[in-house]
């Protein structure tokens, strides 16, 4: 019994802070990259996630794949943490 709960416990301690695959249709997702990209005036028409994954960290650090018009065909990086108690609830860590 012992075995079984020290087993639980450090498989569920490698899982805290770790990244979790979110789904690119969800609205928050969606939410976080167009509030990100307008901070740097980047207003696309149309958005598409392709992939997108969140890790708690002092907030939520959200690393999300995209592409927007005119040019579909290049596939951007944005790092943003989401700390909703700031005044400026988003800080973009990277945009590629």
């Amino acid at each position: 019994m012992l075995a079984l709960l020290l087993t639980l416990c450090s498989v569920s301690g490698a899982l805290l802070g770790g990244w979790t695959d979110r789904d690119p249709d969800d609205p928050e997702i969606l939410r976080v990259a167009k509030e990100a990209l307008s901070q740097m005036t980047i207003c696309p028409v149309s958005l598409q996630v392709l992939s997108a994954r969140s890790q708690v960290v002092e907030g939520i650090k959200y690393d999300i794949n995209l592409t927007y018009a005119p040019d579909f065909n290049k596939v951007h990086e944005l790092v943003v943490v989401s700390q909703p108690w700031k005044e400026d609830p988003y800080e973009v860590l990277s945009y590629t």
